[in-house]
């Protein structure tokens, strides 16, 4: 389940725009045999960062977080000029039934810089705290995660 509301301020500066996503992701049920958590299927960036998987950083090296949680992800995304948005994210990731727990909290600052009509350049800064045992036990630790990462994405 997903519900997911936003607002555009097109008036103001930067045209800020401010979402707020709330889903939440089945577990697996203990004790049967078929397995009931909520399969992903296509894992990945399908309208933008945020939007299939949960947290850059909590997606990529302390879950993935997409089944047995719910999470609430606010957003704010700045527009200073046409070819270029930064986006400042903030998620809690918490666990729901006998799923893995998973826990944790999760602050993103990125931007898609369009270069030309073909290349778009994506730099992001990630910020993870776990808080949850069993995403501190596969970490071999509680400190939080510090994540850079840059993609160039070629449109064709």
């Amino acid at each position: 389940m997903t519900v997911e509301g936003g607002l555009t301020f097109a008036d103001l500066p930067w045209s800020p725009t401010l979402n707020y996503r709330h889903a939440r992701f089945s577990a697996d049920k203990a004790g049967t045999a078929r397995n009931e958590a909520f399969d992903p299927l296509f894992f990945g960036l399908s309208r933008g960062l945020g939007t299939w998987f949960q947290g850059e950083v909590a997606a990529n090296y302390a879950g993935p977080a997409n089944s047995g949680n719910k999470v609430d992800r606010l957003e704010l995304t700045l527009s200073p000029r046409a070819d270029l948005s930064v986006t400042l994210q903030y998620w809690d990731i918490k666990s729901i039934g006998d799923g893995a727990e998973l826990d944790g909290r999760e602050i993103d600052l990125f931007a898609f810089w369009q270069i030309n009509d073909n290349f778009t350049f994506v730099p992001l800064l990630g910020l993870y705290e776990p808080r949850g045992g069993d995403v501190k036990a596969l970490q071999g630790n509680d400190r939080r995660n510090v994540y850079l990462q840059a993609v160039l994405l070629f449109n064709f």
